[in-house]
C-alpha cells in the first residue's frame, strides 16, 4: 500500500468505490458486492428479522468472494428490541464463518464488550477482531487491546483530549468513517492529533495494521 494511501476499515459510503483502501460494509443489497474492490458482508443486530435466516443464507454465499474481506459488522446490541438469545445466535454464525474463511470479524456492540469478548472465547475464535466505532472509556480501549483485539475509531474520536490516546498501542489501532460525512483524510488529521503524534508516523502504523489484519486477501502490497 503506498505511503500515502489513507485506509478505511469501516465505511457505509459509496465513494469508497473510488478508494481501492477503503472497506464498504453491506448488510443488504448483497448482490452488489461485486461491485466494490473490498468489502464487508454482515447480518447487523438492528436487521435480524424473522426472514433472517434466507439473508444468511445469502451472506454465506456473499462471504466466499475474494473481494470480501471481512465478515460484519456483527456483534451484541442491548439497546435494539431484538432479544438477545437471537442475537447470539447470529453472532456465533458469523464468528464461524470468519474462522472457517480466515477472514476477520468486523464487530458492532453496544452495552455489551463482555458479552461479545465472552462468546468469542466460547466460540473459540482464531481470527483478528475489530471493534468499530469505538467511543467508550480509554480504560475499556485498553483491556480490549491487552486481550490482543484491535479498536477502530470514526468521528466521535472528537470526545477524547488530545494525548489521551497516546497509551494505546498503535498496533491495535484502525480508523473509520462509517456513516459519516466526513473523509478519511480528515479522520487521520483527527485521530494522530488525538494520538499526538506526527500524521505520517501513525500512517504507517495503520498501514502496518491492515497488512497484519487484511494482508493475504488484498492485493494494496
Amino acid at each position: 500500500m503506498a505511503n500515502n494511501q489513507f485506509f478505511d476499515v469501516h465505511t457505509h459510503s459509496k465513494e469508497s468505490t473510488l478508494k481501492k483502501a477503503a472497506v464498504y460494509n453491506f448488510y443488504k443489497d448483497f448482490h452488489l458486492v461485486k461491485n466494490y474492490p473490498y468489502c464487508s458482508v454482515g447480518l447487523h443486530p438492528w436487521y435480524i428479522d424473522t426472514n433472517w435466516e434466507t439473508t444468511w443464507n445469502i451472506i454465506e454465499s456473499a462471504a466466499n468472494q475474494l473481494n470480501v474481506i471481512a465478515i460484519g459488522e456483527t456483534g451484541l446490541d442491548k439497546i435494539v428490541t431484538t432479544p438477545l438469545q437471537q442475537q447470539l445466535k447470529v453472532f456465533a454464525l458469523h464468528v464461524q464463518l470468519a474462522n472457517q474463511l480466515q477472514k476477520p470479524l468486523i464487530i458492532h456492540c453496544v452495552r455489551a464488550f463482555n458479552e461479545v469478548v465472552q462468546q468469542l472465547t466460547i466460540l473459540q475464535n482464531k481470527v483478528p477482531v475489530i471493534f468499530h466505532g469505538f467511543n467508550k472509556s480509554v480504560a475499556l480501549a485498553q483491556n480490549l487491546v491487552q486481550q490482543g483485539f484491535y479498536i477502530s475509531f470514526g468521528k466521535a474520536i472528537t470526545k477524547y483530549a488530545v494525548g489521551e490516546l497516546s497509551i494505546l498501542p498503535l498496533s491495535n489501532i484502525f480508523v473509520e468513517t462509517d456513516d459519516a460525512a466526513i473523509s478519511i483524510e480528515k479522520m487521520y488529521d483527527l485521530a494522530a492529533y488525538r494520538f499526538n503524534i506526527d500524521l505520517n508516523v501513525f500512517s504507517l502504523h495503520i498501514q502496518q495494521n491492515a497488512t497484519t489484519v487484511f494482508g493475504k486477501n488484498i492485493d494494496w502490497l
